[in-house]
């Protein structure tokens, strides 16, 4: 395996499309429900500006009773549509990704376990065990991401604006400038930070494959007295991976504190110009209540942005060296002519064998044997 490959994005994600086949119809139809759950949550906010709007109105109390009957009924009928759609579509999603992540782990073992005597030999068992895991757990998450957060945020940002858009366009703009620079730098953060959860990731793989095999060859270590050198050799590799998880997790924490500061300020500013065109009359109660609904909730999707470039960006380093190993040729290949070899009758026989230690001491002189089919011997 070369340790220089480059595996791109698309080669990782065409690895795991081999595992979605035959389950593609039940994917879309989960991520189809999701999408229309996600529309209707949308929704529901400018339901809840035209309660408020009939409240703030003029009119008899019975009039505007019945009419805000109307509009909660509304409200419940989608609530109970979205309820249905949303159940639905995670049931779904449960079935296709506990299948697929079944067949990732048997396609990986399947490609890996055909590898040569000297792939299994330059590399760690543990490690390998690992880099499989951890490339069935990285679809889950990438899986998770999509369903969980990416849909519900892109849906959520577009309908928040162009609904918004229609109550005031100034407002409708500021909230686009801020989803988009808040996008752009957190892409462009992570893109940056995917080095050293690569970096983590090996550590990771290292940390396990040395405690893996240490375990495995217990009794060497007794026999041989290395019981200090291993010591301090897993203690080398478990600081080494501390090291390389703190500066992952230090850069993380450092970018969210800077995401939090930058949300407060989106708020102020879109509050206080709502207050503003609500004191010229251009903007009615209902029309704050609703902007403040979508405010809070794109604050919650747009902190998830951070959430979901996180467990992209580390769902595929997590997911690169798995691919490298399926990307990587077998070294023993069946020719295209070989045909299937059929075994008429099973018996092995040895025929005048004989074997020499530095062609000086003989062992094995004119040996001849024969096992029958079936038969044991020692």
């Amino acid at each position: 395996m070369k340790k220089d490959s480059k595996i791109t994005i698309k080669q990782i994600l065409s690895e795991y499309s081999k595992s979605l086949r035959g389950y593609k119809t039940l994917f879309i139809l989960s991520i189809s429900f999701t999408i229309i759950s996600s529309i209707i949550g949308v929704y529901i906010p400018y339901l809840y500006k035209n309660f408020f709007n009939i409240i703030n109105g003029d009119g008899l109390k019975e009039d505007i009773a019945r009419q805000l009957i109307s509009v909660i009924f509304v409200i419940a009928g989608l609530n109970i549509l979205d309820w249905l759609f949303n159940r639905s579509g995670y049931f779904i999603f449960n079935y296709v990704e506990s299948t697929v992540m079944s067949k990732i782990k048997q396609n990986s073992f399947s490609y890996l376990i055909r590898h040569s005597y000297n792939f299994f030999n330059n590399n760690f068992t543990g490690s390998l065990v690992q880099k499989i895991n951890r490339q069935s757990r990285a679809f889950e998450r990438l899986f998770d991401t999509l369903i969980f957060n990416f849909i519900s945020l892109v849906i959520t940002i577009i309908g928040a604006i162009l609904i918004t858009f229609f109550t005031s366009k100034v407002l409708s703009l500021i909230i686009l400038c801020w989803v988009t620079l808040y996008f752009a730098f957190s892409f462009i953060f992570y893109r940056w930070k995917m080095k050293f959860d690569l970096e983590a990731s090996a550590s990771d793989s290292e940390t396990t494959a040395l405690l893996s095999d240490n375990i495995s060859n217990s009794q060497t270590i007794s026999l041989f007295n290395s019981y200090k050198k291993e010591t301090d050799s897993y203690k080398v590799a478990t600081d080494k991976q501390a090291k390389a998880m703190l500066k992952t997790w230090t850069y993380g924490g450092v970018y969210d504190s800077l995401q939090i500061f930058g949300i407060c300020i989106a708020e102020f500013v879109i509050f206080y110009y709502a207050i503003k065109y609500w004191e010229i009359n251009k903007i009615t109660i209902g029309g704050i209540v609703m902007i403040q609904i979508y405010v809070i909730s794109l604050t919650r999707q747009i902190w998830a942005i951070n959430m979901i470039l996180r467990n992209v960006f580390e769902s595929l380093a997590d997911s690169k060296q798995m691919t490298e190993i399926m990307l990587t040729p077998h070294e023993i290949e069946d020719s295209n002519s070989a045909t299937d070899l059929k075994i008429s009758k099973g018996e092995i026989e040895f025929k005048n064998v004989i074997f020499n230690f530095n062609e000086t001491r003989t062992v094995l002189n004119n040996i001849n044997c024969l096992i029958k089919s079936g038969e044991k011997i020692a």
